[in-house]
């Protein structure tokens, strides 16, 4: 994991611990992802972007968006499944 994932994660775990315990648990499931995933999700999620504006962001198709969202969300559920 590169030093800007290990920022922006540790930026969402200290936002949310203190306000919400639900989302403190996202940002959580969120650290079991694999980077990819994970700045997708962020994306899609915390900055609020289209799946459109990720895919020219990131270089690659709409439907890869989908796909990674799809999956990010499914290893997420998973995760928050076992809490």
């Amino acid at each position: 994991m590169n030093a800007e994932n290990v920022f922006l994660q540790k930026e969402i775990v200290e936002k949310w611990k203190d306000k919400n315990e639900n989302l403190y648990l996202v940002a959580k499931a969120m650290e079991t992802l694999d980077p990819i995933h994970k700045k997708t999700v962020y994306y899609a999620y915390i900055d609020g972007l289209k799946q459109e504006e990720i895919a020219a962001i990131m270089k690659c198709p709409v439907g890869t968006i989908y796909s990674r969202l799809s999956v990010a969300k499914k290893k997420m559920k998973e995760f928050l499944d076992g809490c």
